[in-house]
C-alpha cells in the first residue's frame, strides 16, 4: 500500500500529449459545435432581447444558490460512496475534495470527477483505479435515479406526443440495461465474480450492500431534485410556461446529456432543452439554459478557489491534517 506521499507524486495514470489534448479540446469542440447548431436555427436577435429581459436580480442569486447547494449535497453523497469498512469519509475531507475539483468541472465534468478519485486515493493511500472504480459506482446509481424520474414524468405529463414516447423509452431502455447488468454480474461463473472482487476495479463489490445502495439512492435523489427544482422556478420566474411534469420528464434526461463530453454542459444542456421541450418558446429556453450554464461554470470557479483559499489559510493555522 502506498503512502499519502507516494501516491501524490505518482499522480493520475500517465497521459501522452495526445491524450492530454483530446480530453481538454473535445468538450470544447462539442459545446462550440451544438451551440453553433442552435443559433443557426434560432432568431438571433430575439434570443439577444430574450437574454437581456431575463429578470437577472432573482435569476443570478437563485443559480448562486442552487450550485452551492449542489457541492455541499455532493460532498455528503461522496462520504457514502468512499466508505471504507464501516468508516465514512469525513465530511470536511469531502468538501475540500469536491472543493478542489470543481475547478476541473468547471472545464469538464468527467474531468473533475477523475481528480476527486484521485484527491481520495491519496488521503485513502489506495489505487487511483480502485477510487475511479467508486465513481463509476456513484454513476451507475445516478442513471437509475435519473432514468427513473424521467420515465416516471413521462408517464405523468400531459401532453402525449412524440417527445414523450420518446422520453419514456429511452427511460425504459436504461432502466432495463442498469437491471441486466446487475443481473449479468449475478450470473457471472464464481470464478470471474471472485477475480473482479479481487481487482482494484471491483474491490468495492465486497464491502457494497443493498442497504448502502438504497441509502445512495435516496441521497442523489435529493440531489437532482436540487436541479430540477431549480429549473422549475427559473423557467417560472423567466415566464416561460412549462408545467411540473414537463420539467419532470425533460429536466433528469437533460442531466443525463450533462455525460458527455462538454465544457460543464454548455451546448449538451441547450441542446437538449431545446429538443424536449418543444414547442415551447425556444429562444426563451435557450436565454435561461445559457443563464444556467455560466451559471455552474462561475459557481463551480468560485467554489474551487474559496476551497484553495481556505485550505491555505487552515495549513498556516496547522489545522489541517491527514484524514482517511
Amino acid at each position: 500500500m502506498t503512502s499519502p506521499r507516494d501516491a501524490a507524486e505518482q499522480g493520475p495514470p500517465s497521459e501522452t500529449f495526445r491524450q492530454r489534448a483530446t480530453r481538454m479540446i473535445v468538450p470544447a469542440l462539442v459545446s462550440g459545435g451544438l451551440i453553433a447548431w442552435l443559433l443557426a436555427g434560432l432568431d438571433v436577435p430575439l434570443l439577444l432581447e430574450s437574454i437581456a429581459e431575463l429578470p437577472w436580480g432573482l435569476l443570478v442569486p437563485l443559480t448562486l444558490v442552487m450550485v452551492t447547494a449542489l457541492y455541499l449535497w455532493d460532498a455528503v453523497c461522496l462520504r457514502l460512496v468512499f466508505v471504507v469498512g464501516d468508516r465514512m469519509l469525513p465530511y470536511q475531507t469531502a468538501l475540500y475534495v469536491q472543493g478542489i475539483a470543481s475547478l476541473f468541472s468547471a472545464v469538464n465534468y468527467q474531468l473533475g470527477q477523475g481528480f476527486v478519485a484521485w484527491l481520495i486515493a491519496v488521503r485513502q493511500q489506495t489505487s487511483f483505479l480502485s477510487a475511479l472504480s467508486r465513481s463509476v459506482l456513484l454513476a451507475i446509481h445516478d442513471l437509475g435515479v435519473l432514468f427513473t424520474l424521467g420515465w416516471i414524468g413521462s408517464m405523468i405529463r400531459s401532453s402525449a406526443g412524440p417527445q414523450v414516447h420518446g422520453i419514456r423509452l429511452l427511460c425504459g431502455l436504461g432502466l432495463l440495461a442498469l437491471v441486466a447488468l446487475v443481473i449479468g454480474y449475478r450470473f457471472l461463473p464464481q470464478a470471474r465474480r471472485k477475480a473482479l472482487r479481487a481487482s482494484k476495479f471491483g474491490a468495492w463489490i465486497e464491502s457494497w450492500s443493498w442497504k448502502r445502495t438504497a441509502w445512495l439512492l435516496l441521497l442523489r435523489l435529493a440531489y437532482f431534485g436540487i436541479s430540477i427544482s431549480y429549473a422549475g422556478i427559473a423557467f417560472h420566474i423567466a415566464g416561460l410556461g412549462v408545467g411540473a411534469s414537463d420539467i419532470l420528464g425533460a429536466i433528469p434526461l437533460v442531466l443525463v446529456a450533462g455525460s458527455l463530453p462538454s465544457v460543464s454542459d454548455l451546448g449538451t444542456r441547450e441542446t437538449a432543452l431545446v429538443l424536449l421541450l418543444s414547442p415551447a418558446p425556444m429562444e426563451l429556453v435557450v436565454a435561461v439554459s445559457l443563464l444556467w450554464s455560466s451559471g455552474m461554470i462561475a459557481g463551480r470557479l468560485i467554489i474551487g478557489f474559496t476551497a484553495i483559499a481556505v485550505a491555505a489559510v487552515a495549513r498556516r493555522r496547522g489545522f489541517v491534517r491527514g484524514t482517511a
